[in-house]
């Protein structure tokens, strides 16, 4: 630990005097979520997606997890409609870090679920695929999904009103005294749910309440300071699960059980710039809150902490802004712990260097190295190198690989729920290798971007049903596969969106990983059938083939295969007035039945109809 550590510091310890709260920053008209410092988009080689603003204004279903359903590399597994869990290119749910504004979304140790939150309130949504525990630490093995609510308006207040599948009121107010901006916002939401059991039951379905906060101060001798406070609370129906099934239509039993979430995410941050902008400053405290209850009965009550400094460092005469040479320097202090049980916490420091440099030749380096000290598991250091080669003005070359790792959750050390612990578990680590091109026609907007890539995951935590007993895999997990996604105006007033994925993810013994789909197709045709009041029709498509699950209604609960599917959205949209926009949505347009997870059925045919209005 101590000569790996001294490596560490002495290698950031040139930087003579920059964030660890994962920021965004607008650089050339683009806001990307950058880890230890700023990064443009065109020099980052990490294979990423961003949804922003005017995506999820035109969407209809604007829920977070029907949003990252068209992403390429994500595949959405909903097991009812009170849970819903991410995987990134082949991981387990719990590789893939969710944060709200750099802020963690889960608590303790676990995953987050997506149940009832939407985008109503969020800016943008970014998605880093690829190992990025060397930026964000642990549980971003897989990746990165950064969810970024609105900071600032361009109207005094917005409203919006839903009617339909998800009832939804909305309301944000900019604020504003002296030089402190920001805003605040109130979001009630009802889904109405349906009955995912396949008994033609009560509908099963979700309340949502959230208050944000957000604030930024910038003084006239530059110090910057941010605060954040977010809270939810959810509750939720719930169907019961019948062990005796003897085919998935039987697995789920309808019921009244119901479930109560809360959600709390705080954060404050203080920043100096010196040096004509070419050092920088910032120290950051965050928590993250969850309490969750089952019937009654308080299933968890855990939280999770973070203080870290970071310091950035221009090394030519540029600010750190501008400058084709920069480092940075972490030190953190992290833990976490569930409430209920007293020997279920842990905690961990880390330190980290990163270095970014753009050639003469228009080659942009960027190289990162951590390492985490846990009072739990052996010291773990992660790294990452990207490059990316500018082509021509139209095409670059894209090369990404590093490493990350995912520490085991209390579930898997201490167990529950009828399975039994392992305290000598060995923390999952993860190696990746991603290969892209990015190119962009000349004189036309589209775009076209595809990488292939291939992780190697050891140590990956298993369950053995039969015995109820969790373990580490030997050997190797396998997780390879392309992405790709384009866009491309097809005339004045039409355009086409796509993406496809494709995964072969293996175990060890070489047996398909379960829900996880070989191809997912996502198709958007648009059409601006009224542009000068922002008139558009649009239909999207998403394509499902080769997915499989464990049948829990056979013998041994093998895994078989679940039925392919393509589902269909419908939407309008149009500009009522100059600042009031009327969306409408008709989901699942064929009513198709299908399913991600076995024995949960899906929504069919439903219709949203939301009108936004801003002062």
């Amino acid at each position: 630990m101590k000569t790996a550590a001294i490596r560490v510091f002495l290698a950031g310890s040139c930087l003579l005097s920059g964030s660890l709260l994962a920021q965004t920053y607008e650089l050339e008209d683009i806001v990307i979520t950058a880890g230890n410092s700023p990064i443009a988009r065109s020099h980052s080689a990490t294979p990423h997606s961003i949804i922003n603003r005017a995506a999820i204004e035109a969407s209809g279903d604007i829920s977070i997890r029907k949003l990252l359903g068209q992403v390429p590399g994500l595949t959405v597994s909903s097991s009812g409609n009170s849970t819903t869990q991410i995987r990134m290119r082949g991981g387990e749910a719990n590789h893939t870090l969710v944060m709200i504004n750099g802020i963690s979304a889960a608590a303790g140790d676990g995953e987050y679920n997506f149940s009832g939150i939407s985008a109503q309130d969020v800016e943008r949504i970014e998605i880093f695929r690829g190992p990025q525990t060397v930026f964000f630490g642990p549980s971003a093995s897989s990746g990165v999904i950064n969810i970024i609510t609105r900071s600032h308006l361009e109207d005094r207040l917005e409203t919006s009103a839903q009617l339909g599948q998800t009832n939804r009121l909305y309301a944000a107010k900019s604020l504003q005294l002296g030089q402190m901006t920001g805003v605040a916002s109130l979001l009630s939401e009802q889904d109405r749910g349906y009955d995912y059991s396949f008994a033609n039951g009560e509908k099963d379905g979700i309340k949502r309440q959230t208050v944000e906060i957000r604030s930024n101060l910038v003084t006239d001798n530059g110090i910057e300071t941010a605060l954040s406070f977010r809270r939810s609370d959810e509750s939720y129906d719930i169907d019961d699960v019948n062990f005796g099934a003897t085919s998935y239509r039987t697995y789920l039993t309808d019921s009244a059980s119901s479930g109560d979430k809360d959600e709390t995410l705080a954060a404050i941050q203080l920043a100096i710039n010196a040096d004509d902008q070419k050092t920088r400053h910032e120290i950051r405290l965050q928590q993250t809150k969850f309490v969750d209850v089952y019937n009654g009965t308080r299933r968890s009550n855990s939280d999770k902490s973070v203080l870290g400094y970071q310091l950035q460092r221009s090394f030519t005469a540029q600010p750190i802004s501008e400058s084709t040479f920069t480092g940075a320097l972490i030190l953190e202090k992290n833990a976490d712990r569930n409430r209920m049980s007293p020997v279920e916490k842990r905690n961990g420091d880390a330190v980290g260097v990163e270095f970014r440099k753009t050639t003469d030749e228009q080659g942009h380096f960027q190289v990162g190295l951590r390492l985490d000290k846990s009072n739990k598991y052996k010291d773990a250091t992660t790294w990452k190198f990207g490059y990316r080669q500018e082509v021509n003005a139209q095409t670059s070359l894209l090369v990404d690989i590093g490493s990350g790792v995912v520490n085991p959750t209390y579930f898997e050390i201490y167990g529950g729920w009828g399975v039994t612990g392992n305290p000598n578990l060995t923390p999952e680590r993860n190696n990746s290798v991603s290969l892209g091109v990015e190119h962009t026609a000349p004189d036309s907007d589209s775009q076209f971007t595809a990488f292939v890539f291939s992780d190697r995951l050891k140590n990956e935590i298993s369950t053995n049903w039969g015995t109820s007993t969790i373990y580490n895999e030997s050997g190797t997990s396998t997780r390879k596969g392309f992405e790709a996604e384009f866009t491309a105006p097809l005339g004045t007033q039409f355009q086409f969106d796509g993406n496809y994925t494709y995964l072969i993810a293996k175990n060890p013994d070489g047996t398909r990983e379960t829900r996880r789909p070989r191809h997912m197709v996502g198709a958007n045709l648009h059409y601006d059938i009224w542009p000068q009041h922002n008139g558009s029709l649009s239909l999207k498509s998403k394509t499902v083939i080769g997915n499989y699950d464990q049948d829990f209604a056979l013998t041994g609960y093998p895994t078989n295969r679940l039925p392919d599917y393509i589902a269909i959205d419908f939407v309008g949209r149009m500009d009522l007035a100059p600042q009031t926009q009327l969306v409408f949505e008709i989901g699942n347009l064929t009513n198709r039945r299908y399913y991600d997870v076995w024995g949960y059925n899906t929504v069919g045919r439903h219709v949203n109809l939301r009108l936004t209005s801003r002062w």
